[in-house]
Formats: C-alpha cells, structure tokens, sequence
C-alpha cells in the first residue's frame, strides 16, 4: 500500500475521536475551531466521509428501504396482531393459502396467519350485536405442549360448552405465550402462536351450531363482546365448593381417580345452570388453574369410558372437519395416500389458494375421467378409507419419555386403552422377579409380563414406545395376518394360493415421524425386502405381499403455511387409513384412535407397536 492510501485511511477514522472531544463547542475559540478544520496540506476538510464510507451508507438506505416496501411488517417485524382485529362487513373468504414464504434478504420466519386470524373473527361478526347468547372460554386451556395434546383438550372443552347450550370460545394453539411471535424448539424458530383455522374447521370453529343455536367464537371477539367487567371467572375450585351445598354429593375433588369423565361433566353442567351462573352471558375459566379434564383423567381409561358415548354422539365430532389448509396439502400429496391404480399426471395447475382442483383436468380421456372421479371422490371424502397401512413412529427424544414412562409404570394413554383393542394389543405394566427368564415373545394379551430387572423393564417399554426396524417390520406383517385373516372370516378364502384379500385393500403404507431420514431410508428398505420373501417362500408370510409404495412425514411437499401445521395432515390420513399402527403413549395416536372409533372402524383396523 502507498503513503497516500495510508493517509487517506488513517483520514477516515480519525474524525470521529476529534468529534466526541471532551472540550465543548462553547469553550472552543473561533482560532480553535478553524484550525480543526484545516487538514495536513491546510485545505478545508469539515465532516467529510471517504467515497467508500459513503457509498456503503447510501447502500444501506437503499436496502432499507427496499426491505420496508417489499417486507410484511408483521411477519418480520414481529408486530403480531392477536389481540384486536377490526370488524369486517361480512364473513371473510378462506384466506389464500401462502405456499411460498415473503421475500426476505435472509432465510424465511415462519408464517403468522394474520389473514387466518382476520377469517375467525369475520365468521364471529354476526354475534357482536346479540347479547342473548351465552359464552365460556377456556383461559386455561392446554399450552406449551405438543399439538395432539392441545387438540385432545380442545374437544372435551368443547363438549362441555355444547352441552351447556353455551358457545365455545376457541384460541390460539399456544406453544409461547410472552408476547413474542416466535419462539425455538430444539433450536429451530417456530411461530408462538398458530390460530385454530389453520387445523379445523366444523362446530369447534363455529360454522355449524345447528345442536345448540350458539355458535363458537374465537377469543378476539369474546374481548370485544364480553369486557373484563362483564365476565364471572370461575375455576375448578369453585364447580368443588359448588358441589359441596348439594345433598348426598360424594365428590369431594374432580382431579380423584375415582371421578369418571361422565361425573366431571355433569359436575361441570350443574354448576354452569345453578341459579347462580345460569344467567351469566360471560364466562370464563381462569387462567393457569386446573384443566376441566387434565393429563391424569386422560391417562386413566376407567375414568373415559362412560363419557364417551356423549362425545361419540355430540356435534363435536358429528360436525368436526380438518380446515382447507390442511385439504389442500392432502391434495398436492394424494400421491402418497392413493394407489397407483388412480395416480393420473394431471395438467391443471394449482389455483392460488394452493388446492389442487383435478376436475379442471378436462383434457383427460374417457377412461381416465372415470379414473379421476372415482379419485376424486376418494380424496375428497373425508370418511372414506384410504388405502395405506399408516404407521405412527416417533423418534427424537421420545426414547428418553420412554424410560419414564416405565419408571412411571404407565399404560396406555386415552382412547388407546379402551377395552375393545383388549383382546389384541392391551399393555400390562412388567412385574420385575428378579431371576426369571424375561422371555416375553410368546406372551398373550392380557397376561402380565415377568421381567428379571429393571433394565429389562425399560426395554419391554422400548418394544412398545421406540421399536427398533427388526421390531417394526415383524408387527407390520402381524398387523397384515390379522387383518386378513379378518377379512377372509368375512368373505371366504381367495380363489387363488396364496393370494391376499387383504392386499386389494392395502396398498402402501406411510409414516408419521419425526425421525432422521438416513433411518427411514432403512426401514423403507427393511418393509420392502420383507415383502419381497413373501413372493419367494422364504420369508414368514402366509400369502404373497407388495407394497406399492412406503413414504414418510418426511416426504411429504410442503409449503410455506402448510409445513408448521403438518401434524394435522398426519391426522386426517391416519384417520382414514384402512389399517393404522399407533404408539399407545401418544395423545396424537389418541386423536387418531378416537376419531377411528367415532367412524366406525373395526377394532382390528386399529393396532399398536
């Protein structure tokens, strides 16, 4: 470098210290200040940058600026708008679903679903006016936990609202709830808040109240209608001290293990139509107090049992629907859903709100428009079995829950536990005899397992909670057997040796996990390669097997507003599964199980690990 690059370089950072000198303006002569302006060679410098410097600022305003008038201010800001929403004239459309994230200088924030936010309280609107319908809002309702959790609460909550004739107040799903849009779960940044609408729609959204005339509102609107000063703020404790003044009760705390579901909700009703609350407009259960039905009454099948039949029977589940969001995601992946039998390129391209419309496939011949309906209407149903064995698979740090959960002794968790899954798949909690054998292969439902330590109990729990590929391939094929040989009680032996009734049915099969794709690539190999022995004689199946097809959460096409709502997907296609294989600890695979239930499934449709 020459003198006169240094020079010039040392120039450039040597007037800011002159500035930021402690001698004040007023002290300064007028001599002072000229002579600060004079540079080495005596010219007048001022405050003058070099070109560089201010060619980088003017950079940078530019870039501001273009980052203000291309950038949603919401989405990266963090301005999020979830507590007053303006009025809208009239119910909004569906919000255009955002496939592709906003443009951004650097790697994308989730979405917000302000839009989504917006449509909840258009659908709310027409009740602003009417002060004759009565309302609860769950404050307390389930947050920080996964979303099968949240989704199990939100139903039973729902149910005691239905059947108090007052209108349900539904809210966000709330993983964080600081004030800040986002939040970080293993690392990755996630929104803290994702509205209902993004999941479900029907009853619980307020679309049908045809039951009870008073339709579900979300919690934006209840602020509005229902002021603090107007709200009765209630809490587990008070439906308690309620239950104490009425003759004969026997119910002393509704977290008991003796109380049933059943109990909990009449409790629930009586104290909601006592003179005192009866006419009451607006209500609601405080915040960070006991859940209506907590993680305890959930884990307890005994206490679930003689609720069930009003649940089963309520416009909860009657009217319950997944949103557009999550139909138009089933419908850019039917692929993995459908045989291939149905599996036409088709040439329509995907409208803007990301649903894929395959009746605009004019083009099609005759024998493939007949192909495209029947497809269609396989798709589109929501009741309607697909044809897969959908699996539910969890890894990550779910092995680590599975040794509490045997140092907790647990069993199965809610639907999962019902009796009528008894005969095949019932959990026993091991009984540890130190020096048995610990040989647990041969053991019948129902029958307690002996195990020789507390080592061997953990592994019992992995079988069932975390199974290792080998485990999972031989319960995939057992589930198969069953199934067929279900079928063939029903309809007779197939005509031809050692052909399947079962395989016209079953044709692929698809995972809900989270794990690592290097091991789901394994396990897609081990499926398959089991499979294939069958069509050889040298492997353990009675008839010969193929599987079109084996995929994974992993490869499903997602985008921008569809991927941080993907569990529900995973839902809505194990619900319709013509087969499904679940893990009893779950609350998702609960969620599943109860909607598989409320269709009508046979009990051996529906299996665990």
């Amino acid at each position: 470098m020459n003198r006169h690059f240094l020079q010039r370089r040392w120039r450039g950072y040597t007037w800011l210290p002159s500035s930021s000198s402690n001698l004040s303006p007023l002290t300064r002569s007028t001599k002072d200040s000229r002579m600060s302006e004079k540079g080495h060679h005596g010219r007048t410098q001022g405050l003058r940058l070099p070109k560089r410097y201010a060619r980088l600022i003017v950079g940078v305003f530019v870039c501001a600026i273009l980052w203000l008038f291309f950038v949603d201010f919401e989405e990266k800001l963090g301005r999020l708008n979830t507590a007053e929403s303006p009025p809208t004239n009239g119910t909004l459309p569906y919000p255009t679903v955002q496939l592709t994230p906003p443009w951004s200088f650097g790697p994308p924030l989730p979405p917000l679903y302000n839009a989504y936010r917006q449509y909840e309280d258009s659908l709310s609107r027409e009740v602003e006016g009417d002060r004759s319908k009565k309302y609860i809002f769950f404050a307390n309702h389930a947050g920080a936990c996964g979303w099968g959790n949240t989704l199990q609460g939100m139903i039973f909550e729902t149910l005691v609202a239905s059947e108090a004739g007052r209108g349900f107040v539904f809210d966000d799903y709330t993983w964080e709830d600081r004030g800040n849009p986002y939040a970080k779960f293993r690392g990755k940044i996630i929104p803290s808040l994702i509205p209902q609408s993004a999941f479900v729609t029907g009853y619980i959204l307020g679309l049908d109240s045809r039951e009870n005339g008073t339709k579900s509102i979300s919690s934006r609107v209840f602020n509005r209608i229902c002021p603090r000063e107007e709200r009765v703020m209630i809490d587990r404790g008070a439906v308690e001290a309620f239950l104490q003044t009425l003759p004969g009760n026997k119910i002393s705390s509704l977290g008991d293990s003796s109380v049933t579901g059943k109990m909990i909700l009449d409790s629930w009703l009586a104290f909601l139509e006592s003179p005192k609350m009866k006419d009451v407009r607006c209500v609601e259960v405080k915040k960070w107090t006991w859940h209506v039905f907590d993680i305890w009454f959930f884990g307890n099948v005994q206490r679930m049992l003689d609720v069930w039949e009003t649940l089963k029977n309520s416009p909860v589940l009657n009217h319950f629907e997944w949103s557009p969001l999550i139909h138009g995601a089933f419908e850019k992946n039917r692929n993995l859903f459908l045989s291939a039998r149905y599996a036409i390129v088709l040439k329509a391209a995907t409208p803007q709100n990301g649903i894929h419309d395959i009746k605009s496939a004019a083009t099609v011949g005759a024998q493939q428009k007949s192909a495209v309906t029947m497809h269609d209407d396989l798709a589109a149903n929501s009741t309607t079995p697909l044809p897969i064995l959908a699996i539910h698979l969890r890894r990550g740090d779910f092995k680590e829950h599975c040794f509490n959960l045997a140092e907790w002794n647990a069993e199965y968790s809610g639907f999962n536990a019902f009796p009528v899954f008894a005969e095949h798949d019932s959990f026993r909690v091991p009984r540890i005899v130190e020096g048995s054998t610990g040989d647990y292969n041969d053991q019948k439902a129902g029958e307690t397992p002996i195990v020789p330590s507390v080592r061997e109990k953990q592994n019992y729990y992995l079988r069932h909670c975390y199974p290792d590929i080998k485990l999972l391939v031989t319960r995939v094929r057992e589930v198969v057997h069953d199934y067929e040989n279900l079928l063939r009680s029903k309809e007779g032996e197939p005509r031809k040796p050692r052909a399947s009734l079962a395989n016209k049915r079953l044709k692929k099969i698809y995972v809900m996990t989270n794990g690592d794709r290097k091991v789901l690539d394994e396990m897609k190999t081990a499926l398959m390669n089991d499979a294939e022995d069958s069509k050889n004689g040298t492997g353990e199946w009675e008839f010969e097997w193929t599987w079109e097809g084996i995929s994974t959460s992993r490869d499903l096409d997602l985008g921008y507003e569809e991927k941080p709502v993907a569990q529900a997907l995973d839902v809505a296609v194990a619900r319709r599964a013509t087969l499904f294989i679940g893990n009893g600890f779950s609350s998702l695979t609960s969620n599943v199980v109860m909607f598989r239930l409320h269709g009508g499934l046979e009990p051996l449709q529906t299996r665990f690990l």
